[in-house]
């Protein structure tokens, strides 16, 4: 039994194929991450919001009204990016502007911030 020069030995052809599925695995997540953190989720192809968050609102009711209200395409990709961002322990009260096509990082930022929208207030009799 002679053996063939150019035949691959088992565990070259083991590795090889750990390569490939490894490198396809890592490019895989690696375009799921940069789809979940730069594609626009919020608002896509519709016109700005404003939106209310009450006081004592907790993060399940800012979810909720997200998803009832058809701001965010994909839900579980916000929860997730918002509780990177540590938004689930911190939900700010008030009146924010959500603008077209935002990620879901500009959007959590905007939430977390606490940055609103002024509101004018006018006192027709004050003494």
């Amino acid at each position: 039994m002679t053996k063939d020069p150019n035949e691959i030995p088992k565990g070259r052809k083991l590795l090889v194929a750990l390569i490939v599925i490894g490198s396809m695995v890592i490019t895989t997540l690696a375009f799921y991450t940069w789809q979940i953190l730069v594609t626009p989720n919020v608002l896509v192809d519709k016109r700005e919001r404003l939106i209310l968050i009450p006081e004592n609102a907790d993060f399940k009711y800012v979810q909720n009204m997200l998803y009832e209200e058809d701001l965010v395409q994909d839900l579980v990709t916000w929860s997730l990016v918002a509780k990177l961002m540590d938004y689930d322990k911190l939900v700010n009260p008030g009146l924010y502007e959500l603008k077209a096509n935002m990620t879901n990082v500009e959007s959590v930022r905007l939430l977390r911030s606490g940055a609103q929208i002024p509101t004018r207030i006018t006192f027709n009799n004050v003494r």
